[in-house]
């Protein structure tokens, strides 16, 4: 996505499907980190499988045009059963979950 508006829209959307439909569905807080020149958004949202989907926008900071503008990215994380986001340790060079 690239705007931030798409990223609150998935959220919003994922938020009424678990409120009207399924309450397995598990969101993270929206959070924000800030790197100076840029400042990533970024959640979690997981349904019924063993991983979460995380959302992000990338915002550059002091530009309000041009290639860099925003961007954004999916990626898959790897939760072990039993486990919620946070709690699965580190990620290993390799991709494999190791404990903390």
């Amino acid at each position: 996505m690239y705007e931030r508006d798409a990223l609150e829209t998935i959220v919003a959307r994922a938020r009424a499907f678990k409120a009207e439909r399924d309450p397995a569905v598990t969101i993270t807080e929206p959070t924000t980190e800030d790197y100076g020149t840029i400042r990533i958004y970024n959640t979690h949202i997981g349904y019924l499988l063993p991983f979460e989907v995380e959302v992000q926008f990338y915002e550059c900071v002091g530009r309000s045009s041009g290639a860099l503008a925003g961007a954004s990215m999916a990626t898959e994380t790897w939760v072990a059963p039993g486990l919620r986001a946070g709690e699965h340790g580190r990620t290993g060079a390799g991709g494999e979950n190791t404990p903390s």
